[in-house]
């Protein structure tokens, strides 16, 4: 039956793979900027492919370790295999075609489909299925293009044997819609009618199959196994043959998309079948497919087994595009293997290389140091490396090998930038400073994640400020919405063309300046022209905010001095605070000139600056700022102990930090400084403005237990002491 292995490859396609879970919270969602990957390394990932690793990260996912492996072993990848794992990793981040449902394998069943019904209406049809439950949702391709490239066979072998006028043809054609209708959506099931027994034998036949494909495709899969299992008894049915895999198929699908998990017991029933399958000669023509469908099987009932089986194929030279497929494999097992992992996959110089270097523990740091002793391999001095701590007995061992490492290696810069880290922890800022500087003047071969990690470092290791300046503003790697953890660019693919990346601020670089470096620093800063126009700007801004609710007049100066060329109406609440003749009037000039200008804050932010214009209300309440200052969403890892401030202006500039974030969240602040002003100095149509853009931050900024009362005693004052003023007809509510 020559017609029904050909039709084989085209029922493939009803197996289910594992698609990623995604699962997104309501938005809005806000651009960031991303110095440091920690899921991937930087696009383009062929880079990384291709053996241009920087520093990879515990955190990536393990098939990029796994590639990494492959480069610093001597393996390598050749073009096919890069082109392979760029696939694999395109795929998983969601950036490959979106569906396997292409317009050709369908246009195929169409044509076919006009053949004999003629031309018109075609059903819409949806390859991809949801699957939902009480604590699980995801999307599967449920049709795939080999589905509709068997049905446009069978259609166009029928149609030769029947002809265009035939009703029964026509009758298949009908049917055939009902089982596609069933392929997307979540809507009920249309299975077709059998045929009465008066029906010619193949058309029954026919029939049969379609009604058990339906079931299959809508979800019913205990019926669809049923059904296949009938049609394998029928001997005269051209689908007999096919039918005990496709049963295994029905098992499957229901032990792995109807509950959000896997359940191994049904899972173990279909290796057994599988394994009957293969063991009876009469079933040759399934016994590919069955088989490849039982690694399939113990890859989600054995992972310890299927990770152990697939390193080897990681591993093996020469693997071409089948090496997606393995990596794909290997990982997923490897993803899903129970907890602790079994310590005979240990034995698996891969898998252990890949668990100890994830791991953050001190058995993983010895372990890595064991392996490296035993083996003096590139990977596990690499792993040894990142895990070392200075004052570990192992340290020194491991630094005279790093140090051996050749600057054409794949592992150079990740082993030049621990080596440096460990120098600097044992008290060698000097050598520390010199071999990252050496990575930086080389900087073409370092990605971008790696040139910020290097500046990181060499930020904590300066000299002096001066010094310091130069490592502060960073280009970001990327700009990402990030909402489900894939660090994608913003724009829909990485390829996409991208916008120019200027300099930002890093989070060591913010907090440098916003919990450490004291007012005549940042006015240092300000003019430095080791920093870029843009965050000099920045730095300015929030310098001349900090120096006027510091009361630093000089400070203010100079701040104002670098603002010269900014909007009018900043520059008019500049000039306002330094014509003041008090102490009383400059507090509340510079009240007034912030909150007119509901983009100013007394802090530097980083990464990317807020989105909108400084005069201009944010309508997600990125106005003024909130106590305490900037919130990290994570904790800067390189502020250290800021060995290059002097100790004198480290307390002088954490004293400052802790004055600022004592006035506490900025309406609150604002409406009491503005209340306190009218009552003493009576600034007339000035204070009615204040009042009335003191209500107006309450609205729009942070708020603490005060607001509401702060809020309505600027409101009462207003309405009092200024009735008749425009200010107060705008002046609706309080808040």
């Amino acid at each position: 039956m020559k017609k029904t292995s050909r039709l084989l490859l085209g029922l493939l396609g009803i197996l289910v793979f594992s698609i990623p879970l995604r699962t997104l919270a309501c938005g809005p969602f806000f651009e960031s900027a991303i110095f440091v990957h920690q899921a991937h390394p930087d696009f383009p990932l062929s880079d990384f492919a291709s053996g241009k690793l920087g520093i990879p990260k515990p955190s990536y996912a393990r098939s990029y370790l796994a590639v990494a492996y492959r480069h610093l072993s001597g393996i390598g990848l050749d073009a096919a295999e890069q082109a392979a794992v760029i696939a694999l990793w395109d795929k998983r981040l969601g950036i490959a075609s979106p569906s396997e449902v292409t317009t050709a394998p369908s246009e195929k069943w169409f044509d076919a489909r006009d053949a004999i019904l003629g031309k018109g209406a075609r059903p819409n049809i949806s390859g991809h299925k949801t699957m939902t439950g009480p604590d699980f949702y995801f999307e599967f391709l449920n049709c795939n293009a080999s589905s509709f490239l068997s049905a446009a066979q069978t259609a166009n072998e029928r149609l030769k044997v029947l002809g265009t006028a035939s009703a029964v043809l026509k009758d298949w054609v009908t049917a055939q819609d009902a089982v596609f209708s069933n392929c997307g959506g979540e809507g009920p099931r249309t299975v077709p009618q059998p045929l009465p027994p008066s029906a010619p034998a193949l058309a029954r036949a026919d029939r049969a199959y379609q009604i058990a494909s339906a079931l299959f495709y809508s979800g019913s899969y205990a019926e669809a196994e049923t059904a296949f299992r009938e049609i394998a008894r029928d001997p005269a049915s051209p689908w007999s043959s096919l039918a005990p895999y496709l049963a295994v198929r029905a098992i499957i699908r229901r032990a792995t998309v109807t509950s959000g998990s896997v359940d191994r017991d049904l899972m173990g029933k279909a290796r057994k079948e599988l394994e009957t399958i293969l063991a009876d000669p009469a079933k040759k023509k399934i016994h590919e497919p069955s088989r490849r469908l039982l690694a399939f099987t113990l890859l989600r009932s054995d992972p310890a087994s299927a990770a152990a089986e697939k390193s080897k194929e990681v591993l093996a030279k020469g693997a071409g595009a089948a090496l997606m497929s393995s990596l794909d494999d290997y990982t997923y097992a490897l993803d899903t293997l129970p907890s602790p992992v079994p310590e005979s996959l240990r034995k698996d110089e891969l898998t252990d290389w890949i668990l100890t270097f994830q791991a953050e523990t001190d058995e993983a740091r010895a372990r890595a140091f064991t392996r490296w002793n035993q083996t003096k391999s590139l990977p596990w001095l690499v792993a040894g490396l990142s895990k070392a701590t200075p004052a570990a007995p192992e340290a020194s061992a491991l630094i005279e090998a790093g140090k051996k490492v050749s600057p054409s290696s794949a592992a150079f810069v990740m082993v030049a930038f621990h080596l440096a880290r460990l120098e600097a922890g044992a008290g060698k800022p000097r050598e520390a400073r010199e071999r990252l500087d050496a990575l930086l003047v080389g900087g073409s071969r370092l990605p971008p994640s790696a040139r910020n990690e290097v500046e990181r470092a060499r930020l904590q290791l300066s000299a002096n400020l001066t010094d310091a300046l130069r490592f502060v503003g960073r280009l970001p790697s990327t700009f990402s919405y990030n909402e489900d953890g894939r660090e994608l660019p913003s724009e829909e693919a990485p390829d996409a063309p991208k916008r120019a990346i200027a300099p930002l601020l890093d989070e060591d670089g913010a907090a440098l300046f916003n919990g450490v470096l004291p007012l005549e620093r940042w006015v240092e800063a300000s003019t430095s022209k080791d920093i870029p126009e843009g965050l000099r700007k920045r730095i300015s801004l929030a310098g001349w905010v900090r120096a006027a609710l510091l009361d630093d007049v000089k400070a203010a100066a100079e701040f104002r001095k670098a603002l010269s060329d900014g909007p009018a109406e900043l520059l008019a609440g500049l000039e306002e605070h330094a014509a003041a003749k008090s102490r009383d009037g400059r507090v509340f000039a510079a009240a007034l000139a912030i909150l007119r200008q509901p983009g100013l804050r007394p802090y530097v932010e980083f990464g990317l600056p807020r989105r909108e214009a400084l005069a201009e209300i944010d309508s997600f309440r990125d106005n003024w700022w909130c106590a305490g200052g900037p919130v990290s969403p994570e904790a800067p890892k390189s502020t250290g102990a800021w060995m290059f401030v002097p100790a004198v202006e480290l307390a002088k500039g954490r004293e400052e930090s802790a004055r600022l974030k004592g006035q506490g969240t900025a309406p609150d602040f604002l409406a009491q400084t503005v209340i306190d002003a009218v009552n003493k100095l009576d600034p007339g149509d000035r204070g009615a403005e204040a009042l009335h853009l003191a209500v107006r931050a309450t609205r729009y900024g942070c708020t603490a237990e005060s607001t509401s009362r702060l809020s309505k005693a600027a409101f009462q004052l207003l309405k009092k002491k200024y009735p008749k003023s425009d200010w107060a007809a705008k002046t609706k509510y309080w808040y």
